[in-house]
């Protein structure tokens, strides 16, 4: 697997992982939601096994927004600016204490 693969190569290195984001329809939802369950249990048993990586939540902070299908995706799968925007700050949080 390429967590395994990462982590093995540069045993010292962060890895950080995301969650996706979710899609404007809510049948492909419930697919991303499993999917990013996945991706937790994946990550959980590496950390517990000593590795470097860590998950961010990419889906929660949009489906904060009631209005995320339109206010924050430009189509199907794709963030529009205001997307990306939520993501950068997402990721700038979950790696601002790794910047020096």
């Amino acid at each position: 697997m390429l967590l395994d693969q990462i982590t093995t190569d540069a045993p010292d290195a962060l890895l950080v992982v995301a969650k996706i984001t979710p899609l404007n329809y809510d049948a492909g939802n419930t697919r991303v939601e499993a999917y990013n369950d996945a991706m937790l249990a994946l990550v959980e048993s590496r950390v517990a096994a000593g590795k470097h990586i860590r998950l961010v939540d990419m889906y929660a902070p949009f489906v904060a927004d009631p209005s995320f299908k339109t206010s924050l995706l430009a189509d199907q799968w794709h963030p529009n600016p205001a997307g990306y925007a939520v993501m950068s700050g997402v990721w700038y949080e979950a790696i601002k204490g790794y910047l020096r």
